[in-house]
């Protein structure tokens, strides 16, 4: 597995502290992410601060297949849970938190030619965020592959 804390890969050996050290980091960083992959399509991945919120979001191989929970009430020691459980690779972590489809929210405020409607225009602030980490994410993995 590979653990990336804003965009900088791990270095060290992936652990359930390692991993627990990179989320309460968050707490000291604006703009800090943390991501947790099996490959560049399977992942769960969290932005945020204990004191903002949180969200965390997990894909698991397709577009179709990528989810956001966004609970504004989200604690730390939900989202180390979270990702403890996809480290362990059982199927516990997709129970700890309520999950909704980004892949249907992105699509469901669309007329019949397509275009986005309402005032934000169907991206809110959250799918905004999420798309940066996955480009981030994206961009890390190629520098290191590459």
């Amino acid at each position: 597995m590979q653990l990336t804390i804003s965009g900088t890969e791990y270095s060290g050996a992936v652990t359930a502290e390692a991993i627990e050290g990179a989320i309460r980091g968050l707490a000291d960083q604006e703009e800090g992410f943390v991501i947790l992959s099996l490959s560049t399509q399977t992942y769960v991945q969290v932005a945020g601060t204990p004191q903002d919120g949180y969200v965390l979001e997990y894909r698991d191989g397709t577009p179709d297949q990528h989810y956001s929970c966004e609970n504004p009430n989200l604690t730390e020691d939900e989202v180390i849970g979270v990702f403890l459980h996809f480290f362990a690779q059982d199927d516990e972590w997709k129970q700890c938190v309520p999950w909704t489809s980004t892949w249907a929210a992105n699509w469901m405020d669309r007329d019949e030619n397509g275009a986005a409607q309402g005032s934000s225009g169907g991206m809110g602030r959250a799918a905004i965020v999420i798309a940066v980490l996955i480009a981030l994410a994206v961009v890390a993995w190629l520098v290191v592959k590459g």
